[in-house]
């Protein structure tokens, strides 16, 4: 941006430098003053890893990567099973353009997303090469460890389009790079509580895109949308994991209209109210005892539905090749 700025205008090319020299300052500053914080969060980790013990702890690292692998395929996933069930009888109706919405596209991706973090998930998919499950324990160590964060995380995605609404609502006059720092910092103190965010708000390539400027939110409301979906299901068929009914539901009211209608009037269609945040919140406000009770219990249920917790790959009927280039993988 900045050598693509260098032609058009000098200063902004000055402005663009300070910015970033001010910013590899403050993360400087930064670094230094929570050492100790972060020497005390590594100690608090290495106290919990030792009470499930050291070969546990290594048990649920793997289980951390091993979901975080297949979240981006399910949730890629999700995006495919979206558009090729847009059933509107022009293209106009299924592209990632206005009128399409990034909360609208972003839930049916993160709805898909979800369910694989979900305890029941894990217990009758997750094997090692033994072909065993991944024991009780692992998985609550896993579901838990991170929940009392999710607040936080939420509020991470929050103070960007918070920051971007003040930013475009500034004097132009005001724009300096010292006066942008500061806002930046005003803005993570007043809604994730701190001096500064772990992911500074200026670090964050959405700002600086014509294309994902002013769009953030949609994460923050397809995270919303997810649980609200979640919440649907679950009142209404008590479980979520090989629920044969969902997918069709979710054709029939989110992935068959296209973006001819409004995020809100899908959510509204399946659920029948409009976009709402109660149950992320409810679902972030669950301490680390409930959400393990809650989940559990899903994983008792879904081994007496599965009766083994077994279940055998479906026949594709395809041949499928990875390739990289000329390159075969």
């Amino acid at each position: 941006h900045v050598a693509r700025a260098a032609d058009e205008d000098g200063v902004a090319v000055e402005h663009a430098v300070d910015a970033l020299e001010i910013l590899l300052g403050e993360l400087e500053d930064f670094l230094q003053a929570h050492e100790p914080a972060f020497g005390q969060v590594a100690a608090k980790a290495a106290d919990a890893h030792e009470g499930i013990g050291q070969a546990r702890a290594g048990e649920v690292v793997q289980v951390l990567e091993d979901v975080v692998a297949h979240r981006h395929q399910v949730e890629e996933g999700g995006h495919a099973a979206h558009f090729a069930n847009i059933t509107g009888n022009a293209p106009c109706f299924s592209q990632e353009f206005p009128p399409t919405s990034m909360a609208y596209a972003e839930t049916q991706s993160m709805f898909c997303d979800s369910l694989i973090g979900d305890a029941d998930w894990i217990k009758l998919y997750g094997r090692n090469p033994a072909g065993e499950s991944v024991p009780d324990d692992v998985i609550r160590e896993y579901v838990t460890s991170s929940h009392p964060f999710r607040a936080f995380s939420e509020r991470s995605i929050l103070v960007v389009p918070v920051f971007e609404r003040r930013l475009y609502s500034m004097p132009e006059a005001e724009m300096t790079p010292e006066r942008l720092i500061a806002l930046a910092r005003q803005c993570e103190k007043e809604i994730q509580g701190i001096d500064c965010s772990p992911r500074p708000i200026l670090s964050i390539p959405h700002l600086l895109g014509s294309d994902s400027a002013c769009s953030y939110q949609g994460y923050l409301m397809a995270h919303m949308a997810v649980y609200q979906t979640r919440a649907h299901f679950l009142s209404q068929y008590g479980y979520l994991t090989d629920n044969a009914k969902i997918g069709p539901e979710l054709a029939r009211h989110y992935w068959n209209p296209g973006n001819s209608v409004s995020h809100s009037d899908t959510i509204r269609s399946l659920t029948g109210q409009g976009l709402s945040g109660q149950a992320l919140a409810k679902f972030c406000n669950l301490s680390s005892e409930t959400l393990w009770e809650v989940s559990s219990k899903a994983i008792s249920t879904a081994l007496v539905r599965a009766k083994d917790g077994r279940f055998e790959s479906a026949e594709l009927n395809a041949q499928i090749y990875i390739v990289h280039g000329a390159e075969e993988i």
